[in-house]
């Protein structure tokens, strides 16, 4: 009787073990997905802020960032799932720092240095 009792922990164990494996590899798959759409977003975020200070002739600052985005953008922001900084450069570059959140925790961290597309 113990050796069939312990064969069937032995059994739940593995399984128990195989189940988070199961379960981390499909969080891990989420995120590598969420990651690379983040790819397809940034580069709209970037042309996004060029566009608006060709236009301009000047960086936006923080608080107007929100406004050289496109719809959906905004509602990522408005949705807390999407922070957005910038920090004009003594070189006359920009800084562009977002941060990609999901429960109000951050899971992917984005910097570009974006060359001024004015003179």
């Amino acid at each position: 009787m113990n050796k069939v009792l312990a064969s069937v922990v032995l059994l739940a164990v593995i399984g128990g073990g195989g189940y988070f494996l199961l379960q981390k590899k499909a969080a891990d798959d989420a995120l590598a997905a969420a990651i690379k759409g983040n790819d397809a977003k940034m580069a709209q975020m970037e042309k996004s802020v060029k566009d608006w200070s060709s236009k301009e002739k000047r960086w936006p600052r923080t608080e107007e960032l929100r406004f050289t985005m496109p719809k959906e953008i905004q509602t990522d922001i408005d949705n807390s799932v999407l922070q957005m900084n910038c920090y004009p450069q003594p070189t006359g570059k920009l800084k562009f720092k977002v941060d990609f959140m999901k429960e109000f925790a951050v899971y992917d961290k984005r910097e570009v240095e974006l060359d001024a597309p004015f003179k």
